[in-house]
């Protein structure tokens, strides 16, 4: 055994489960007025999607905590836009 060689000890190491934190995405509002849809964001950081159907309907889509009318689900138009 060489007598300068340095043993090392062995590291442990822990963690700590930190609770869930979801960032609040703001809320965008939609209304009809004839054949125009209008989309109204909030002051916060909103992110949608616009979808089209084969019908001329269009879908807005909430992605990343954003909500569309207050609600988490997709708003469908009754249409052609």
């Amino acid at each position: 055994m060489n007598p300068r060689r340095k043993r090392h000890s062995k590291a442990s190491f822990s963690y700590q489960t930190l609770e869930k934190r979801n960032l609040l995405a703001g809320d965008v509002t939609t209304s009809f007025a004839g054949e125009t849809l209008t989309i109204t964001g909030d002051s916060a950081a909103n992110e949608i999607r616009l979808v089209g159907d084969s019908t001329g309907g269009l879908q807005v889509v909430p992605v990343t905590g954003t909500t569309v009318n207050g609600a988490s689900n997709t708003f469908t138009s009754t249409g052609t836009i």
